[in-house]
Protein backbone atom coordinates (compact mmCIF):
# COMPACT_ATOMS: atom_id res chain seq x y z
CA UNK A 1 0.00 0.00 0.00
CA UNK A 2 1.52 3.32 -0.70
CA UNK A 3 1.49 6.62 1.15
CA UNK A 4 2.10 10.45 0.69
CA UNK A 5 2.86 12.57 2.67
CA UNK A 6 3.67 16.00 1.95
CA UNK A 7 7.21 18.36 2.45
CA UNK A 8 9.28 21.36 1.50
CA UNK A 9 11.52 22.20 -0.86
CA UNK A 10 14.29 24.23 -1.03
CA UNK A 11 15.74 25.99 -4.34
CA UNK A 12 19.77 26.14 -4.34
CA UNK A 13 20.46 26.72 -8.01
CA UNK A 14 24.29 27.39 -6.47
CA UNK A 15 26.01 26.04 -9.74
CA UNK A 16 27.19 22.51 -8.59
CA UNK A 17 24.91 21.76 -11.30
CA UNK A 18 24.32 23.10 -14.86
CA UNK A 19 20.76 21.66 -14.87
CA UNK A 20 20.28 22.90 -11.54
CA UNK A 21 19.83 21.62 -7.63
CA UNK A 22 17.40 21.40 -4.91
CA UNK A 23 16.98 20.24 -1.03
CA UNK A 24 13.88 18.99 0.15
CA UNK A 25 12.40 17.80 3.78
CA UNK A 26 10.18 15.18 2.53
CA UNK A 27 9.14 13.72 5.76
CA UNK A 28 9.21 15.15 9.71
CA UNK A 29 8.44 13.39 13.07
CA UNK A 30 5.12 15.49 13.43
CA UNK A 31 1.68 14.80 13.65
CA UNK A 32 0.07 14.81 10.19
CA UNK A 33 -3.08 16.11 8.97
CA UNK A 34 -4.01 12.08 9.10
CA UNK A 35 -3.85 12.09 12.78
CA UNK A 36 -0.43 9.99 12.59
CA UNK A 37 3.36 10.86 13.20
CA UNK A 38 5.65 9.35 10.71
CA UNK A 39 8.99 8.51 13.36
CA UNK A 40 11.98 9.30 12.39
CA UNK A 41 14.83 6.91 10.51
CA UNK A 42 11.63 4.60 9.91
CA UNK A 43 13.03 4.17 6.22
CA UNK A 44 16.43 2.79 7.66
CA UNK A 45 18.42 1.76 5.85
CA UNK A 46 18.35 4.59 3.35
CA UNK A 47 18.69 3.76 -0.61
CA UNK A 48 21.39 5.36 -2.24
CA UNK A 49 19.72 7.24 -4.55
CA UNK A 50 15.75 7.79 -4.94
CA UNK A 51 14.02 9.39 -8.31
CA UNK A 52 11.84 12.84 -8.33
CA UNK A 53 8.72 12.87 -10.72
CA UNK A 54 5.60 15.13 -10.99
CA UNK A 55 2.57 14.35 -8.61
CA UNK A 56 3.48 11.16 -8.37
CA UNK A 57 3.34 9.94 -11.80
CA UNK A 58 5.61 7.03 -11.26
CA UNK A 59 7.02 6.55 -14.77
CA UNK A 60 9.75 7.50 -16.45
CA UNK A 61 7.53 9.86 -18.48
CA UNK A 62 7.20 12.07 -15.67
CA UNK A 63 10.09 12.05 -13.82
CA UNK A 64 12.36 15.18 -13.75
CA UNK A 65 15.75 14.49 -11.25
CA UNK A 66 16.89 12.31 -8.63
CA UNK A 67 18.41 12.97 -5.15
CA UNK A 68 20.36 11.10 -2.36
CA UNK A 69 18.17 10.65 0.82
CA UNK A 70 19.93 10.84 4.44
CA UNK A 71 18.57 11.89 8.19
CA UNK A 72 19.56 15.45 9.53
CA UNK A 73 20.11 16.52 12.83
CA UNK A 74 16.76 17.59 13.78
CA UNK A 75 15.63 13.39 12.57
CA UNK A 76 13.99 15.02 9.72
CA UNK A 77 14.47 12.76 5.80
CA UNK A 78 16.47 15.36 3.80
CA UNK A 79 16.87 14.65 0.09
CA UNK A 80 19.58 16.78 -1.95
CA UNK A 81 18.81 16.58 -5.47
CA UNK A 82 19.64 17.67 -9.58
CA UNK A 83 17.13 18.34 -11.96
CA UNK A 84 17.26 16.41 -15.21
CA UNK A 85 18.48 18.76 -18.48
CA UNK A 86 15.27 17.57 -20.00
CA UNK A 87 12.57 20.70 -20.82
CA UNK A 88 9.94 18.97 -18.64
CA UNK A 89 12.36 19.06 -15.64
CA UNK A 90 13.64 22.45 -16.18
CA UNK A 91 10.21 23.91 -16.70
CA UNK A 92 9.75 22.06 -13.05
CA UNK A 93 13.08 24.01 -12.07
CA UNK A 94 11.65 27.44 -12.91
CA UNK A 95 8.38 26.72 -11.20
CA UNK A 96 10.40 26.33 -7.65
CA UNK A 97 12.84 28.92 -8.23
CA UNK A 98 9.92 31.32 -8.89
CA UNK A 99 8.28 30.21 -5.90
CA UNK A 100 4.62 29.02 -7.68
CA UNK A 101 5.71 25.11 -6.38
CA UNK A 102 6.85 24.84 -3.18
CA UNK A 103 6.05 21.24 -1.60
CA UNK A 104 6.98 18.00 -2.32
CA UNK A 105 5.65 14.38 -1.10
CA UNK A 106 7.32 11.34 -0.39
CA UNK A 107 5.81 7.87 -1.86
CA UNK A 108 6.23 4.88 0.81
CA UNK A 109 4.50 1.50 0.83
CA UNK A 110 4.38 -1.29 3.87
CA UNK A 111 3.75 0.54 6.44
CA UNK A 112 3.69 -0.47 10.16
CA UNK A 113 1.96 1.25 12.74
CA UNK A 114 1.77 1.16 16.83
CA UNK A 115 -0.17 3.49 19.08
CA UNK A 116 1.84 5.70 21.06
CA UNK A 117 2.33 6.49 24.41
CA UNK A 118 0.95 9.79 24.08
CA UNK A 119 -2.23 8.52 22.14
CA UNK A 120 -1.21 8.83 18.33
CA UNK A 121 -0.45 6.50 15.91
CA UNK A 122 2.64 6.09 15.31
CA UNK A 123 4.18 4.84 11.75
CA UNK A 124 7.53 3.04 12.87
CA UNK A 125 8.63 1.01 9.99
CA UNK A 126 8.19 1.72 6.06
CA UNK A 127 9.80 1.30 2.57
CA UNK A 128 10.71 4.64 1.13
CA UNK A 129 9.63 4.57 -2.85
CA UNK A 130 10.29 8.19 -4.29
CA UNK A 131 9.64 12.14 -4.26
CA UNK A 132 7.54 14.25 -6.35
CA UNK A 133 6.81 17.69 -6.81
CA UNK A 134 3.04 18.67 -5.89
CA UNK A 135 1.17 21.46 -6.19
CA UNK A 136 -1.67 21.28 -4.11
CA UNK A 137 -0.52 20.63 -0.22
CA UNK A 138 -2.43 18.59 2.14
CA UNK A 139 -0.53 20.82 4.84
CA UNK A 140 -1.12 24.13 4.14
CA UNK A 141 1.96 24.93 6.49
CA UNK A 142 4.63 23.01 4.14
CA UNK A 143 6.27 26.41 2.81
CA UNK A 144 9.28 27.22 0.84
CA UNK A 145 12.64 27.34 3.29
CA UNK A 146 14.81 29.64 0.80
CA UNK A 147 15.44 30.26 -2.60
CA UNK A 148 19.31 31.79 -3.03
CA UNK A 149 19.17 34.51 -5.23
CA UNK A 150 15.50 34.69 -5.53
CA UNK A 151 14.97 38.32 -6.23
CA UNK A 152 17.71 39.00 -8.70
CA UNK A 153 16.70 35.88 -10.97
CA UNK A 154 12.89 35.28 -10.80
CA UNK A 155 11.69 35.48 -14.35
CA UNK A 156 15.33 35.94 -15.86
CA UNK A 157 17.84 33.43 -16.42
CA UNK A 158 20.73 36.59 -15.21
CA UNK A 159 22.74 36.19 -12.07
CA UNK A 160 23.19 39.34 -10.26
CA UNK A 161 26.01 40.29 -11.74
CA UNK A 162 24.52 39.75 -15.65
CA UNK A 163 22.22 42.13 -13.96
CA UNK A 164 24.51 44.68 -13.25
CA UNK A 165 26.37 44.84 -16.40
CA UNK A 166 22.94 44.69 -18.32
CA UNK A 167 22.11 47.99 -16.34
CA UNK A 168 26.33 49.28 -17.46
CA UNK A 169 25.38 48.79 -21.12
CA UNK A 170 21.50 50.41 -20.57
CA UNK A 171 22.98 53.38 -18.95
CA UNK A 172 25.67 53.84 -21.55
CA UNK A 173 23.20 53.22 -24.74
CA UNK A 174 20.91 56.08 -23.17
CA UNK A 175 23.68 58.32 -23.19
CA UNK A 176 24.37 57.95 -26.66
CA UNK A 177 20.93 59.08 -27.62
CA UNK A 178 19.29 55.62 -27.17
CA UNK A 179 15.72 55.19 -26.36
CA UNK A 180 13.70 52.65 -23.77
CA UNK A 181 11.20 50.99 -25.50
CA UNK A 182 9.52 50.06 -22.30
CA UNK A 183 6.97 52.67 -22.00
CA UNK A 184 6.22 52.25 -25.75
CA UNK A 185 4.49 48.99 -25.36
CA UNK A 186 2.46 47.21 -23.16
CA UNK A 187 2.29 43.21 -22.19
CA UNK A 188 -0.96 41.65 -22.42
CA UNK A 189 -2.18 39.40 -19.44
CA UNK A 190 -4.56 36.53 -20.33
CA UNK A 191 -7.44 36.15 -18.57
CA UNK A 192 -7.46 33.27 -15.56
CA UNK A 193 -10.31 31.02 -16.66
CA UNK A 194 -12.88 30.42 -14.78
CA UNK A 195 -15.37 27.31 -13.90
CA UNK A 196 -18.86 27.34 -12.82
CA UNK A 197 -19.67 28.77 -9.89
CA UNK A 198 -16.80 31.17 -10.62
CA UNK A 199 -14.39 29.04 -9.46
CA UNK A 200 -10.24 28.74 -10.79
CA UNK A 201 -8.62 25.76 -11.11
CA UNK A 202 -6.77 25.98 -8.03
CA UNK A 203 -10.31 26.77 -5.92
CA UNK A 204 -12.16 24.04 -8.15
CA UNK A 205 -9.26 21.06 -7.56
CA UNK A 206 -9.60 22.13 -3.52
CA UNK A 207 -13.31 21.69 -3.81
CA UNK A 208 -13.40 18.87 -5.60
CA UNK A 209 -10.55 17.21 -3.36
CA UNK A 210 -12.85 18.01 -0.15
CA UNK A 211 -16.03 16.29 -1.61
CA UNK A 212 -14.22 13.13 -2.33
CA UNK A 213 -12.92 12.68 1.14
CA UNK A 214 -15.89 13.53 2.69
CA UNK A 215 -17.80 11.14 0.77
CA UNK A 216 -15.37 8.32 0.20
CA UNK A 217 -12.43 8.95 2.83
CA UNK A 218 -12.13 7.48 5.98
CA UNK A 219 -9.69 5.99 8.63
CA UNK A 220 -6.90 4.35 6.67
CA UNK A 221 -8.59 5.24 3.43
CA UNK A 222 -7.08 8.38 1.70
CA UNK A 223 -8.65 9.95 -1.37
CA UNK A 224 -6.64 12.22 -4.36
CA UNK A 225 -7.57 14.31 -7.07
CA UNK A 226 -5.49 12.75 -10.04
CA UNK A 227 -7.03 14.70 -13.11
CA UNK A 228 -10.85 16.99 -13.87
CA UNK A 229 -12.29 18.62 -16.43
CA UNK A 230 -15.69 20.71 -16.74
CA UNK A 231 -17.92 17.70 -15.64
CA UNK A 232 -16.22 14.98 -14.47
CA UNK A 233 -13.30 14.07 -12.00
CA UNK A 234 -10.87 10.94 -11.90
CA UNK A 235 -9.53 10.00 -8.41
CA UNK A 236 -7.54 7.60 -6.20
CA UNK A 237 -8.90 5.57 -3.43
CA UNK A 238 -6.16 4.16 -1.44
CA UNK A 239 -7.20 1.37 1.33
CA UNK A 240 -5.90 -1.63 2.54
CA UNK A 241 -6.61 -3.88 -0.18
CA UNK A 242 -4.52 -1.13 -2.53
CA UNK A 243 -5.07 1.33 -4.97
CA UNK A 244 -7.99 1.70 -7.37
CA UNK A 245 -8.77 4.90 -10.06
CA UNK A 246 -12.35 6.25 -10.72
CA UNK A 247 -14.06 9.02 -12.48
CA UNK A 248 -17.10 10.50 -11.39
CA UNK A 249 -18.99 13.33 -12.78
CA UNK A 250 -19.32 16.74 -10.34
CA UNK A 251 -21.49 20.28 -10.50
CA UNK A 252 -20.29 23.06 -9.30
CA UNK A 253 -21.56 26.24 -7.95
CA UNK A 254 -21.02 29.54 -5.58
CA UNK A 255 -22.10 27.08 -3.20
CA UNK A 256 -19.10 24.33 -3.57
CA UNK A 257 -18.80 21.29 -5.64
CA UNK A 258 -21.83 18.18 -5.34
CA UNK A 259 -20.91 14.71 -6.93
CA UNK A 260 -23.14 13.27 -9.50
CA UNK A 261 -23.88 9.82 -10.92
CA UNK A 262 -22.24 6.78 -9.81
CA UNK A 263 -18.16 6.25 -9.92
CA UNK A 264 -16.74 4.24 -12.38
CA UNK A 265 -13.39 2.39 -12.02
CA UNK A 266 -11.02 4.07 -14.93
CA UNK A 267 -7.48 3.26 -16.25
CA UNK A 268 -4.68 5.43 -17.58
CA UNK A 269 -4.08 5.57 -21.02
CA UNK A 270 -1.01 8.10 -22.15
CA UNK A 271 -0.23 8.41 -25.34
CA UNK A 272 2.31 10.56 -27.28
CA UNK A 273 1.91 12.55 -30.74
CA UNK A 274 3.77 15.01 -32.75
CA UNK A 275 2.99 18.88 -31.76
CA UNK A 276 1.17 20.64 -34.64
CA UNK A 277 3.56 22.65 -36.10
CA UNK A 278 2.63 25.92 -37.93
CA UNK A 279 2.60 26.65 -41.31
CA UNK A 280 5.74 28.41 -43.17
CA UNK A 281 5.75 31.77 -43.81
CA UNK A 282 5.73 33.48 -46.79
CA UNK A 283 9.11 35.49 -47.18
CA UNK A 284 7.43 38.09 -49.79
CA UNK A 285 7.21 41.61 -48.19
CA UNK A 286 4.44 42.67 -50.23
CA UNK A 287 2.00 39.76 -49.35
CA UNK A 288 0.23 39.88 -45.42
CA UNK A 289 0.65 36.89 -43.85
CA UNK A 290 -2.37 34.38 -43.28
CA UNK A 291 -3.50 34.00 -39.44
CA UNK A 292 -2.12 30.52 -37.94
CA UNK A 293 -4.60 28.68 -36.37
CA UNK A 294 -3.58 26.20 -34.08
CA UNK A 295 -4.78 22.44 -34.18
CA UNK A 296 -7.44 21.69 -31.79
CA UNK A 297 -6.49 19.39 -29.23
CA UNK A 298 -9.46 17.32 -28.63
CA UNK A 299 -10.32 15.98 -25.34
CA UNK A 300 -7.45 17.91 -23.49
CA UNK A 301 -8.49 18.73 -19.84
CA UNK A 302 -7.44 21.84 -18.34
CA UNK A 303 -5.65 19.65 -15.60
CA UNK A 304 -3.67 17.33 -17.65
CA UNK A 305 -2.93 19.18 -20.92
CA UNK A 306 0.40 20.26 -20.34
CA UNK A 307 2.89 20.51 -23.48
CA UNK A 308 6.10 18.47 -22.87
CA UNK A 309 9.27 19.29 -25.90
CA UNK A 310 7.52 18.35 -29.65
CA UNK A 311 4.38 16.27 -27.32
CA UNK A 312 1.17 16.61 -25.93
CA UNK A 313 -0.85 14.27 -23.60
CA UNK A 314 -3.77 12.70 -24.53
CA UNK A 315 -6.44 12.61 -21.82
CA UNK A 316 -8.01 10.03 -19.32
CA UNK A 317 -10.12 7.62 -21.10
CA UNK A 318 -12.40 5.27 -19.03
CA UNK A 319 -12.50 1.54 -19.26
CA UNK A 320 -15.88 1.22 -19.06
CA UNK A 321 -17.91 1.16 -22.67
Amino acid sequence: MKRYLLGTVKALDDNSDPNGSFEVILSAPTLDRDGEIVDSKIFEPLPDHITFDIDHGMSVATTVGSGVPRYDEAGRLVVSGTYSSIPRAQEVRTLVREGHIRTTSVAFMDAQRVKGEDGKTHVVSAELLNGAFVPIPSNRDSVVLSAKDFAAKVGSRNSAKDAERLQQIHDLATENGAECGAEKSARTIPAVRKFAGGLSANGLREGLTSSLRNTYGAERVWVWVRDFDTDWVVFEVEDAEGLSLYRQGYTASTAGVELTDSPEPVTIQLTYVPAPQAAPQDTDPTKSAAPVTPAAEAGKSPASGISFGEYVRTRIEATAP
